[in-house]
């Protein structure tokens, strides 16, 4: 979502405005308006999944070893890549610990996580 100018493009035309400050995706803002608009939800993940799912074959086919960890995705990708693989291993963690790594990592409020 920020190494693709067809991407970019296409999200700052979906929430109507730049979401791109010095070539990073201003995350906080995209959320807050795709986890209150169903619609615009569908609109990125349509066009987003497509290109995790497309790098997530270019990756396993590169692997040699019999197990790999293509790091974290969300459940419902999961649900998707599970025809494309073997296994699934889900690690769960606290709610609490969950909800800090969010905060965390996209710089929301403890509200727009739990909204979302």
């Amino acid at each position: 979502m920020s190494r693709d100018e067809k991407i970019m493009n296409a999200i700052n035309k979906i929430a109507g405005r730049n979401l791109y400050k010095d070539g990073f995706l201003n995350r906080t803002e995209l959320a807050s308006l795709i986890f209150n608009d169903p619609h615009l939800l569908a609109e990125v993940n349509a066009l987003v999944h497509p290109v995790v799912f497309a790098n997530f074959e270019k990756w396993a086919d590169e692997q040699t070893s019999p197990y790999s960890d293509y790091g974290k995705l969300p459940f419902c990708l999961k649900a998707v890549l599970r025809s494309l693989v073997d296994r699934i291993v889900t690690v769960v963690a606290p709610m609490e610990e969950r909800l800090a790594r969010v905060i965390r990592g996209n710089k929301l409020s403890r509200e727009q996580v739990l909204e979302g």
